[in-house]
């Protein structure tokens, strides 16, 4: 694993559990008991509840404020990701926010700790095997936000279904993940505005391809 996300919540863990559910649901995954594309692991305490899995930090912080703004609670969000360098060495590039439901971002001390507790090196947190480094940050702040937590049955989740074109399913994908988006006219193109983190790229797409991503995405393409 290069990425991992914890996102934590307190409040009754049937409602936090169906929010989350339903959350990634809307970003077009699916529950499945096959093979999955994204396995999520849940640990419960008696009023708090802790899912984590593999993502990057921006889809990541993505689902934290839907969660948020669903639950009308604050969700902490920490992730961690791998970074490889020469001869074996590795680093860590880790956060740590709470989103609230506004969607406002405080941040926390787990990443701040961790990376002044290992500045000059990672190997002790995974010793030395570069390949479980993400793995054990994701059990750590897991064990951080919610040490007495008790581990349950993991939920899978197939990915979206392709578009039909590798450009395609990568403009689905940062809808579904974007803070904003608006659909908008160019020079008399047709575009679409997404926005995510405080960064707004325009995508263009023919006619052919809105009404593919309509079919596909609709009332996400005009989230404000």
């Amino acid at each position: 694993m290069i990425d991992g996300a914890v996102w934590f919540c307190r409040g009754a863990t049937t409602t936090i559990g169906a929010a989350f559910a339903s959350v990634i649901g809307e970003l077009g995954y699916v529950r499945t008991q096959a093979a999955a594309d994204l396995e999520i692991a849940i640990a419960a305490g008696p009023r708090a509840m802790c899912f984590s899995g593999p993502m990057t930090a921006a889809p990541a912080l993505a689902v934290g404020k839907r969660l948020a703004a669903r639950l009308a609670a604050p969700v902490r969000v920490m992730t961690a990701h791998l970074i490889e360098g020469k001869d074996a060495s590795f680093s860590c590039d880790v956060r740590d926010v709470t989103v609230t439901a506004a969607g406002a971002a405080n941040p926390g001390t787990w990443a701040e700790a961790l990376e002044r507790d290992h500045v000059h090196s990672w190997d002790d947190v995974c010793d030395g095997k570069a390949y479980f480094a993400v793995s054990s940050l994701v059990r750590d702040a897991r064990d951080t936000v919610l040490p007495d937590g008790v581990l349950g049955d993991s939920i899978h989740f197939a990915a979206p279904t392709s578009l039909g074109s590798m450009r395609l399913d990568e403009i689905a994908r940062q809808v579904r993940f974007a803070d904003r988006t608006q659909l908008a006219t160019m020079d008399g193109r047709a575009c679409i505005r997404i926005t995510s983190v405080g960064t707004t790229i325009t995508s263009f797409v023919e006619p052919g391809e809105l009404a593919i991503l309509r079919t596909a995405l609709g009332s996400l393409l005009e989230r404000r």
